[in-house]
């Protein structure tokens, strides 16, 4: 199986536990620019933790093995760049599927 990598440390990350996360403001305006996949432990409250703070954003994350059942979630939010944001979770979701069909 081909392996990811995790955009925050740039290690490997098994596609089982890892997530998908991206920043919100306070205003709830979600930030495509900021959509990436990593380890739980790499999320940005933990790696971005004073930079948060200092431009109110708050963290959200999804499951990457099981991002489609739950593309209600980013469907249902205001994005700063809509477009964007969607073609992103579509990818992940391409490349899931692509690693599924390799382990069966």
């Amino acid at each position: 199986m081909r392996t990811l990598v995790c955009q925050q440390c740039c290690q490997d990350l098994d596609p089982l536990k890892a997530i998908v996360e991206w920043m919100a403001t306070n205003e709830r305006i979600h930030c495509s620019e900021t959509i990436r996949l990593v380890h739980k432990s790499c999320v940005y409250y933990h790696s971005h933790y004073r930079t948060m703070e200092a431009l109110k954003r708050n963290d959200h994350w999804l499951p990457f093995w099981q991002l489609s059942e739950f593309m209600e979630i980013p469907n249902d939010v205001e994005w700063d760049n809509e477009p964007v944001a969607m073609a992103m979770f579509k990818d992940y979701i391409k490349h899931k599927n692509k690693l599924s069909k390799e382990v069966k």
